[in-house]
């Protein structure tokens, strides 16, 4: 099982704000979980997100490690 990263952890990762992190759930850009109250997600579903931002920029998405 893969670690669970909530709205802040994502938002340093990402550089961007943790409002901005939010705006892109409500806009449907990234999937979270809904554990109880807490909004999380997963490392996939960020790299997923992350690879869509690199096709719109026309870069190959980056390859997985195995």
């Amino acid at each position: 099982m893969e670690p669970l990263l909530n709205v802040e952890t994502v938002a340093k990762l990402l550089a961007l704000s943790p409002w901005t992190v939010r705006s892109k759930i409500r806009e449907g850009k990234l999937r979270p979980l809904r554990v109880g109250r807490r909004v999380v997600l997963e490392q996939a579903e960020l790299e997923r997100f992350l690879d869509e931002a690199r096709k719109v920029c026309g870069v190959p998405p980056k390859e997985r490690e195995q």
